[in-house]
């Protein structure tokens, strides 16, 4: 598997959110435009958790990966402006300095890098954007992965 980190908007995530009238605004990642839509429709927390499941599907499936794939890898550090590294033991290390929520990765905002844990864990909780463990695992994110809670 290959991770595909496209920058462009027409992912998966996002043809599913425009399928539901859904438009994420400039700074909005692909959850918090969910959520907001859901908040404004009256949703209730089943319907939200059933398209939020959905949009968690779509997003594995645009960002497909393995955490031993070295150029999946230099991929994902050129898009957090990182400099590629020759070993994937160095893109862990690299990736494990790099503190920036799933779902603003995902939604291609890589300028959401936030400076410590703290700050992330704050943001994390404060946005509600805990993204899943095992999809982030299994999508090679696990470097990216902290403790939040």
């Amino acid at each position: 598997n290959q991770m595909t980190l496209s920058s462009s908007t027409e992912s998966g995530a996002h043809t599913y959110l425009a399928s539901i009238g859904v438009a994420p605004r400039p700074r909005e990642n692909v959850l918090q435009a969910l959520t907001r839509h859901a908040k404004q429709g009256g949703w209730t927390r089943g319907q939200l958790r059933g398209h939020r499941d959905v949009l968690d599907e779509e997003v594995r499936l645009d960002y497909q990966a393995t955490a031993n794939d070295l150029q999946a890898m230099n991929e994902l550090l050129a898009r957090l402006n990182r400099p590629p590294v020759s070993s994937k033991t160095q893109a862990r290390e690299v990736l494990a300095g790099i503190h920036i929520n799933i779902y603003d990765l995902v939604s291609g905002h890589y300028d959401h890098v936030k400076p410590s844990v703290a700050a992330l864990r704050q943001y994390t909780k404060k946005k509600g954007l805990y993204f899943p463990k095992h999809q982030a695992k299994e999508l090679g994110y696990r470097a990216l992965l902290r403790k939040l809670i």
